[in-house]
């Protein structure tokens, strides 16, 4: 009996180790043992054996790069995450700045610090503002006066302002004509 093993035999065995999906699909010493039951020459014995330690490195490199991958997208979504944890703390911080608590058009009741450290409390309407400053009608001296933002300890909104849908400008500085309808 002819325990050889053929050139189809040996290409069978090649193509199976080639697709095996895993290193435990992939066993080499139960594959070895199954050959070593017929007689390999030396060329068939390095071919197969090189055939499995290229796919157990193939395997082991896909396994890798898997792994990689799954932590870079899990790195990613961990930036993103903090990414908006991060904007919405500076929202929060922006918000909190006396800046924005003032709207242009709007009237509001402020405390204010003077330079003298004199506690006053004013009632304004906002012409306009800047980051530092703000140009207001003060109704309590009933004339225009520039404010600094950082003086300002706290502000209620009396009135919203009232802005023309034409221009998005205040009604009193709107140049918008107006027709009554019929």
């Amino acid at each position: 009996m002819n325990n050889f093993i053929t050139s189809d035999e040996l290409g069978a065995i090649l193509k199976l180790i080639s697709e095996c999906e895993s290193i435990d699909n992939l066993d080499r010493f139960t594959v070895l043992n199954v050959i070593k039951q017929r007689d390999l020459t030396y060329e068939d014995k390095r071919a197969i054996t090189a055939a499995i330690t290229m796919r157990e490195r193939t395997i082991t490199q896909l396994a890798n790069r898997k792994r990689v991958n799954q932590a870079m997208v899990q790195g990613e979504e961990k930036r993103e995450q903090q990414s908006k944890i991060e904007k919405a703390e500076r929202e929060a911080v922006e918000d909190s700045k006396p800046h924005n608590w003032f709207k242009v058009g709007g009237e509001y009741e402020m405390d204010y610090v003077d330079v003298n450290e004199r506690r006053t409390k004013r009632t304004i309407i906002v012409k306009t503002k800047t980051k530092e400053l703000m140009y207001v009608y003060c109704f309590g001296r009933n004339d225009y006066r520039t404010f600094r933002f950082d003086r300002v300890l706290q502000a209620t909104h009396l009135v919203q302002p009232k802005i023309c849908e034409c221009c998005d400008e205040l009604i009193d500085d709107c140049e918008c004509v107006w027709e009554m309808p019929d």
